[in-house]
């Protein structure tokens, strides 16, 4: 029962997502997020989320979800990267993937996470889960529009080369950079400390608002053939939300494991 439950809901979420690609960020991306939030993790949460990750660090963890992709008794989790809202459409009311998608993870996953009765590999799947979840969120196409499944089905150029404008932000202009993702990382504009508390205060909800928030934008793309003035043009958003979703993640985890 509890097979034909899960395969239900994989061809529930492939019907619902057009069988959507999804890879926000990139390891690139995932990993300079993960160095931000090791910045402001509180030591009881560092010595926590290690012991749970079993030694390895966030960056090591932070590309995990993507790469159990590989495996297909992990197609269930597919949807939660990501939710597709048309424009003029609210969360609370839109039409809801039945297999989840990245804001219902987000919220069931940190529950798992900060109930100690759970079993221990139960919870640390739930932390790899989170760790990538909050960086796909801030990846605006990861909040895209139903109509163009995220973007996957707006052809583009980029440098010459034929792609997709969900692929360009997921990892074409960081690429680009040239930039390892310590180098990233490094390169990033920290917030000052209230700056710093207001983002972590924010709820989930606001956090895939500021997404749609700015899906606009990233459609404007001419002709359709992009190279360094697009990448000029967003490159500052895209590093303010690789640094949100880094300072988010670390108030996410210092919250549930205490400071």
């Amino acid at each position: 029962m509890a097979r034909m439950l899960s395969g239900l809901l994989v061809v529930g979420a492939l019907l619902w997502a057009g069988a959507m690609p999804l890879c926000a960020w990139g390891a690139k991306g995932h990993r300079a997020i993960s160095l931000v939030t090791e910045r402001y993790i509180s030591p009881e949460t560092r010595y926590a989320v290690e012991d749970l990750l079993d030694g390895e660090s966030i960056a090591q963890a932070s590309t995990w979800a993507d790469e159990i992709k590989s495996e297909r008794k992990w197609d269930f989790a597919s949807p939660w990267h990501y939710v597709n809202l048309d424009d003029g459409e609210r969360y609370a009311t839109a039409p809801k993937n039945p297999a989840g998608d990245v804001i219902e993870a987000i919220t069931r996953l940190r529950t798992v996470l900060e109930d100690r009765t759970q079993p221990r590999q139960k919870r640390a799947e739930a932390l790899r889960f989170l760790i990538h979840l909050v960086g796909d969120i801030h990846q605006p196409l990861h909040v895209g529009r139903r109509s163009d499944r995220g973007g996957n089905d707006v052809k583009v150029f980029w440098f010459g080369r034929e792609t997709n404008i969900h692929a360009v932000w997921d990892s074409s202009i960081i690429d680009h950079w040239d930039l390892s993702y310590t180098e990233l990382a490094s390169y990033l504009k920290m917030p000052d400390e209230a700056q710093r508390k207001r983002w972590q205060q924010d709820d989930v909800m606001t956090w895939a608002e500021e997404s749609i928030a700015y899906r606009a934008k990233i459609y404007e793309i001419g002709d359709g053939r992009l190279s360094y003035e697009y990448g000029y043009v967003h490159g500052s958003f895209l590093k303010q939300r690789l640094v949100q979703a880094g300072v988010r993640l670390a108030g996410l985890l210092n919250a549930v494991f205490g400071r």
